[in-house]
C-alpha cells in the first residue's frame, strides 16, 4: 500500500492525512524535541542575546572613550568568579601593572 493511501478506508481520511504528515514534518524539524525543551533553549538564548548585548555596549562605550580591555588577574588577590578586567588606555594599563610588580 502506497502511504499516501494509508487511511483512505477511514472515516475523515483528508484530516487524518494532514494531521499524520503536521505530526510527522513537526517531530523531525523540531530536531525531535519537545515544545517545552525548544521553550527553555529559548529561554536560555534569550538570556545569552541579554549579556551579548551589554558586553557590546560597553564595547562601544569603551572605544568611544578611547579604552581597551586588560586581564589583571595575576594582580588580583581576590580572584573568583566576580572578577572583572581592568578597563583604560594602555599607558594607564602599564602604570597598573608597574604598581602591581611592587
Amino acid at each position: 500500500m502506497k502511504n499516501s493511501k494509508i487511511h483512505s478506508m477511514y472515516s475523515e481520511s483528508m484530516i487524518r492525512d494532514f494531521l499524520s504528515k503536521e505530526y510527522e514534518e513537526g517531530y523531525k524539524k523540531s530536531g525531535y524535541q519537545s515544545v517545552s525543551s525548544i521553550e527553555k533553549q529559548i529561554e536560555k538564548l534569550q538570556k545569552e542575546l541579554e549579556y551579548a548585548k551589554k558586553r557590546e555596549s560597553s564595547i562601544v562605550l569603551m572605544t568611544d572613550k578611547g579604552w581597551d580591555v586588560f586581564d589583571v588577574s595575576d594582580c588580583i588577590e581576590d580572584y573568583g568568579p566576580d572578577f572583572f578586567p581592568f578597563v583604560g588606555t594602555k599607558t594607564e594599563y602599564d602604570y597598573f601593572i608597574a604598581q602591581c610588580e611592587e
